[in-house]
């Protein structure tokens, strides 16, 4: 992309200074060519200088027949409109008055009061229509104005041109990519794991994945592949990888994880829907699996189907923020890839170098709206849609970070209610034991608000297997009320407010039945119940107790109740990090339809709209963009041209900008670029001398020569046009010509050293590799248009994305 930008860049300096080099010098001759009348349509007009110049207002009529300014860049509906001059100055001094589109169609414009007035047909056969107005005065010399109206309104206004790319990739490329892919999924797996981590709340206490060797793969892809299944309709790939070497610790109790594995690889395999709307609505980018996602863990370990559906069905819709780079950077990263050279003639030319001193505003955010194509991805091809949007730098703005809050997680008082359970059950059974003897046996304060149950220890130990666990538990129960044994009425063993402090090991073993998780819990032993406080027949009860919870039945406890009000889903929807937030402008369909499909050889195929393409420029090429453009083409022709072998005069200047932003049109199946009313103005100690005027339509063919892309540059000659606006000296008229820029460029590549109808510049294939790995065929690389998009067509074998994503990543 960068080749290209440079190379639309060195194409209009190269044509405008062969034709400023013609044109420069104070010796040349004055006056028109022979034969030719002033009046005549096309014909040179000599002009007046910045002094004598009458100031000129265009207008258009209305709707409402009234007649208003126009300016640059101003959309005008395509057909006959009624136009209107306004001259300052003396009045005395004008002959005629003339409309022109700068060729050969020019019409009068009358005396109408204090306007000159006429018909005016606008066409739409360009996407712009300059028109120049001259004014002749009786000296035969004319003073200038002219305006560029649009004929659409592409890139007029910023919007967001939701078809603006289209994109198929083949399953080979897709193979030949795979460890690009890779790349891209550790970093948003790593981002994610941490994320996890770090949510207050959550179940998972540690999670990560790798060995920590960057020489070995962390993430292995086995499967992926461009799908249209009727299962996932609206998914676009399939992918199947193993995560190496996870490290889970989860659900932390006192300290310790009931939840534990290492170095356990993971297995994930899902559908993936490519998405671009948030769940607030804002663009982004969105994965959704669908409810696809089935994963698994290589080795066995506690409660590992609950651990592995609660990673299902967390991995659902994955929210990123939206693709968003620096221009700037994007730009200067491309240029790290590769240097940044064309060769014209037999000399190679730094572009970086060449251009070093052309100050684009490139403050701004590319952002990406990205997406999937389900209807149009097949078993062989992927194929994906996006829009691009240049945007300022106050208008992006970065999100807080972080998802909404995990829900509280209190996993140790599961293990409270378990050991309730076991002494409600003791205790039940002491009383069905000694009905009649056991009067009351109770425990709590009767307090919903306090907890009757304190864990005060409990350690995890192995067990041999992966499915069980020893616990080994010592806790209290508050304010025990016991009586027992009654005489006349009187309880002989009793105790009131008797906290009652239990030892005991279980096992605790994980099954899933019917689908139904379980914890069976089995007590081993009793090692100690004691009473905090002694009283007659304690130690009696004590080992009551101790026999009926040794003696319990193993008993279940669903997963769902040992956790319940605990959600074991992670909520990944701030895991993307900081980052610049889609901004809200107009969004629009491009009018344009495009045609997606690869050849037998090709495996990749890009296509960008006009209207999208021209709404980028309009953003990059602002108003008020100048380039002083002597010291661009001096390296470049100081050679052959005497004029730019002596070093440059203190003070001089030649200063280039452009009226309106450049513009493609691709809807001739043609790659054109309209540039009209670009300025060329000389300076001498800051005085301006002469000002020109340049509408240039070009045509750029590109086709592979050997080892190399060759662009060509050809003109429609009857659209190009060069004058003379403003001329102090008084002696440039006879250049006010429109065959002067197709006779310059026809010659341009005899004058950079290549044959007659040879390539402007050549840019060698080997360079491209380093992000597309070329395929060893006869036509490699296609670039062409059709029907208002842009088509890059590739046989490659191998994408470098690593570019890409150093710049999306910052």
């Amino acid at each position: 992309m960068k080749h290209l930008w440079n190379s639309i860049k060195i194409l209009s300096v190269i044509m405008v200074f062969s034709v400023l080099v013609s044109c420069s010098g104070s010796d040349g001759s004055g006056g028109s060519a022979g034969g030719e009348s002033i009046y005549d349509p096309g014909a040179s007009v000599p002009a007046r200088g910045y002094s004598d110049s009458c100031p000129i207002e265009l207008l258009i009529r209305d709707a409402s027949g009234h007649f208003g300014a126009v300016h640059d860049g101003m959309y005008v509906q395509p057909g006959t409109r009624r136009l209107a001059v306004r001259v300052e100055g003396d009045q005395a001094t004008i002959d005629r008055v003339f409309i022109s589109d700068g060729g050969v169609y020019q019409v009068e414009a009358l005396g109408e009061g204090d306007l000159y007035v006429c018909d005016f047909d606008i066409r739409d056969t360009r996407l712009y229509n300059g028109v120049l107005v001259q004014v002749i005065h009786t000296d035969g010399r004319a003073s200038k104005e002219k305006v560029v109206f649009r004929t659409t309104t592409e890139g007029m206004d910023e919007q967001l041109i939701l078809d603006g790319i289209g994109m198929m990739v083949s399953q080979d490329l897709l193979d030949g990519s795979r460890d690009q892919v890779e790349e891209v999924i550790d970093g948003m797996l790593t981002a994610m794991f941490a994320c996890i981590e770090d949510q207050d709340g959550g179940i998972i206490s540690h999670v990560s994945y790798g060995d920590g060797n960057p020489g070995t793969v962390d993430i292995d892809i086995q499967t992926l592949e461009a799908v249209q299944v009727d299962a996932y309709p609206a998914a676009v790939l399939h992918i199947g990888l193993t995560v190496r070497d996870v490290d889970l610790s989860a659900v932390a109790i006192y300290g310790q994880d009931l939840v534990s594995t290492t170095n356990n690889d993971l297995e994930v395999d899902a559908y993936v829907a490519l998405e671009d709307l948030l769940d607030d609505g804002t663009r982004g980018l969105v994965l959704n699996l669908l409810d696809s996602t089935v994963v698994s863990f290589t080795d066995d370990f506690f409660l590992r189907p609950v651990v592995e559906d609660a990673i299902s069905s967390g991995l659902t819709v994955i929210e990123q923020h939206p693709l968003a780079a620096d221009i700037q950077e994007l730009a200067d990263a491309i240029g790290s890839r590769m240097p940044m050279t064309v060769t014209i003639g037999d000399t190679e030319v730094d572009l970086d170098e060449l251009f070093g001193n052309l100050e684009l505003d490139l403050d701004r955010y590319l952002f990406v709206d990205v997406y999937g194509l389900p209807e149009e991805t097949s078993a062989n091809a992927l194929a994906l849609g996006a829009g691009l949007l240049a945007t300022d730098y106050e208008e992006a703005g970065s999100p807080d970070g972080g998802g909404s809050a995990a829900p509280a997680v209190d996993p140790e008082a599961a293990f409270m209610d378990m050991f309730s359970a076991m002494v409600d059950e003791a205790f039940a059974e002491i009383k069905d034991d000694y009905d009649g003897l056991v009067t009351t046996l109770s425990y709590g304060d009767g307090n919903p608000d306090t907890d009757d149950i304190a864990i005060d220890s409990l350690s995890f130990q192995g067990s041999g297997t992966a499915n069980t666990k020893t616990v080994r538990a010592r806790f209290t129960i508050s304010d025990v009320d016991l009586r027992a044994v009654s005489l006349f009425g009187i309880s002989l063993i009793t105790t009131k407010n008797n906290d009652l402090a239990i030892d005991v090991t279980c096992r605790l073993t994980y099954r899933r039945t019917g689908g139904v998780d379980e914890v069976l819990l089995d007590v081993l032993s009793v090692d100690d119940v004691d009473f905090d406080e002694r009283f007659l027949g304690d130690c009696v009860v004590e080992d009551l107790v101790a026999r009926d919870i040794e003696d319990l039945d193993t008993f279940a406890i669903a997963i769902d109740d040992m956790l319940d009000g605990i959600d074991p889903d992670f909520d990944l929807s701030g895991c993307s990090g900081q980052g610049p937030l889609f901004p809200e402008v107009l969004e629009a369909y491009s009018p344009y339809m495009r045609d997606l499909g690869l050849s037998q050889e090709d495996t990749l195929s890009i296509a960008l709209s006009q209207d999208m393409v021209n709404g980028i420029l309009a953003q990059v090429f602002e108003p008020g963009f100048e380039w002083d453009v002597y010291e661009i083409l001096r390296p470049l022709l100081g050679e052959d041209f005497a004029g730019f072998q002596a070093e440059r005069k203190e003070g001089e200047e030649t200063i280039m900008h452009l009226s309106v932003p450049p513009v493609v049109d691709l809807r001739t199946d043609l790659i054109r670029m309209e540039l009209d009313d670009v300025v060329l103005a000389y300076r001498l100690d800051g005085q301006a001398r002469w000002e020109a005027s340049l509408d240039l339509d070009l045509i750029l063919t590109a086709q592979v020569l050997g080892d190399d892309l060759a662009f060509y540059l050809s003109t429609v000659p009857e659209n190009c046009h060069f004058h003379i606006m403003r001329d102090n000296p008084g002696n440039l008229g006879v250049f006010d010509h429109s065959n002067l820029v197709n006779d310059v460029v026809e010659k341009l590549p005899e004058l950079v050293g290549n044959a007659p109808g040879g390539p402007l510049f050549t840019i060698g294939l080997d360079s491209i590799d380093q992000f597309l790995v070329l395929k060893d065929t006869a036509d490699p690389v296609r670039i062409r248009a059709y029907q208002g998009y842009l088509y890059l067509d590739a046989a490659a074998s191998r994408a470098d994305l690593s570019w890409l994503m150093d710049a999306f990543s910052r």
